[in-house]
């Protein structure tokens, strides 16, 4: 067979269609390029009927590139050397890899239980007695080890705050580990979280990085964002500023706040790219059209100082600054005090100068602070 799309149902991107035929009981198996032996993907479902078993033409495989970083998150180690073998050797070996595993049922056993579940159903009926009634935590126990991810989040989140239980943060760090091995990307985030901060554990920034990046992966902008953090930092992965923009302005689509105002301060400040206020200010922006302060509060500092490429323009740093002050922006207040004193934009007022020099100082801005001393 061979890949027919490079997206599966829906456009999906995180699979391929394939025109290989598959069985039920395939789903897990190896997608292998039979020219270099190639793992390409993961066989996860088939385009049927749900009572027609019959291979068709299309399916769908989960792609390698989304598989590496599930695989590292659960500690899951694999032979890195091997995938610089020989082509020819490759693919031999992934052919002698492949086996049938067949299971065997004992009948007796299952005759047994039958009779025994019989029993217990006929007993039930003949009991009126009412179930004793579980507690919200024992319920949540409960459906949690049978596997139910809201109830295991749930319960992740109890303990993690103490909420209706004794606050417990290695109980919620299992329960977050559980529900993200299950795939929920909001549990890799905070486990990540946990991680990163040595919450229930100790400080890990490598397993940190892994969820965040498995996490991120599923789109989830406040994992974008720590893991763009990573990346600039150089936490659990080698320094790269470049991928750290790259996430940010992943998760900046998603109006992450964080990312927008982050995106504006590197390309203000010339931080690993080219100064470029222009871009920088297309950032803060968009970020104080959602609301941010602190993008609002950027803008009106650009335009009142002098910058390369911008025109100093007083009028937009006063409409910028007064804005982002009335929210109580300590850095705003005490520039818009400076407007007031120096005479920018508006006549100068030595009780406006003050006043919105007091605020910012109480704010515990350090040059407020020293002017109103």
């Amino acid at each position: 067979g061979s890949i027919s799309s490079l997206t599966g149902l829906r456009a999906n991107s995180f699979r391929y269609q394939i025109s290989v035929p598959i069985q039920p009981g395939n789903s897990g198996g190896p997608l292998v390029c039979e020219e270099n032996g190639d793992v390409l993907g993961i066989i996860v479902s088939a385009f049927v009927k749900a009572s027609d078993y019959t291979p068709q033409l299309v399916n769908y495989a989960l792609k390698s590139g989304f598989i590496r970083p599930i695989l590292d998150g659960l500690e899951i180690k694999t032979d890195q050397k091997r995938g610089q073998e020989n082509k020819k050797v490759k693919r031999v070996r992934v052919i002698n890899s492949t086996c049938l595993i067949t299971t065997w049922v004992n009948k007796e056993t299952v005759l047994t239980d039958e009779k025994n579940l019989t029993k217990n159903s006929v007993a039930n009926k003949k009991t009126d007695e009412p179930k004793p009634q579980l507690s919200e935590l024992e319920e949540l126990l409960v459906k949690a080890e049978k596997g139910d991810l809201a109830s295991q989040e749930s319960l992740a989140h109890m303990f993690y705050f103490g909420k209706k239980v004794e606050q417990d943060f290695k109980e919620a760090l299992k329960w977050y580990k559980v529900a993200a091995q299950q795939g929920s990307f909001m549990s890799q985030y905070n486990l990540g979280c946990m991680y990163f901060e040595g919450i229930g554990t100790k400080t890990d920034y490598e397993e940190a990085f892994n969820w965040y990046q498995i996490s991120a992966f599923q789109g989830y902008s406040p994992a974008q964002f720590n893991l763009a953090v990573a990346h600039f930092n150089g936490n659990g992965t080698k320094k790269n500023i470049i991928e750290a923009i790259n996430l940010w302005k992943k998760a900046a689509l998603q109006e992450d706040l964080h990312s927008i105002f982050n995106l504006g301060v590197i390309y203000s400040g010339g931080i690993g790219v080219k100064k470029d206020i222009i871009e920088a200010i297309t950032w803060f922006k968009l970020g104080a059209e959602l609301g941010n302060v602190q993008c609002t509060s950027a803008l009106g500092a650009l335009y009142l100082l002098q910058q390369e490429e911008i025109k100093q323009d007083f009028e937009k740093a006063y409409g910028y600054l007064k804005k982002a002050a009335e929210k109580d922006f300590a850095n705003a207040q005490h520039l818009l005090s400076l407007m007031y004193k120096n005479g920018r934009f508006v006549i100068k007022d030595s009780e406006a100068y003050f006043a919105w020099a007091l605020k910012a100082a109480k704010q515990r801005h350090g040059l407020a602070a020293c002017g109103v001393m």
